[in-house]
């Protein structure tokens, strides 16, 4: 899904994804692995909320993570994939 999101024309001059994630969500932690391997874009995380002084403790902490820059190549399959759909 996300893949197609970042297709679609609207999205053309995304160059970076950014999301909060917990240490021991792996099902996110894959998916947006996968996301970025795919878009041949380097995922980076650092400490963004911190249990204690953000939540209170009442909430994991969160790591941010950014994927990109995307690169030409994504760009020129979604260009690819739109000639497709309109032709």
């Amino acid at each position: 899904m996300l893949q197609h999101l970042l297709e679609r024309p609207a999205c053309r001059a995304v160059r970076y994804l950014e999301t909060s994630i917990t240490p021991d969500n792996d099902a996110s932690w894959g998916l947006f692995r996968k996301l970025a391997a795919t878009r041949d874009a380097a995922l980076t995380d650092n400490p963004w909320f911190d249990r204690d002084r953000h939540f209170q403790g009442a909430h994991d902490s969160e790591q941010l993570v950014r994927i990109g820059p995307f690169t030409a190549a994504a760009d020129s399959e979604a260009t690819l994939n739109d000639e497709r759909t309109n032709a």
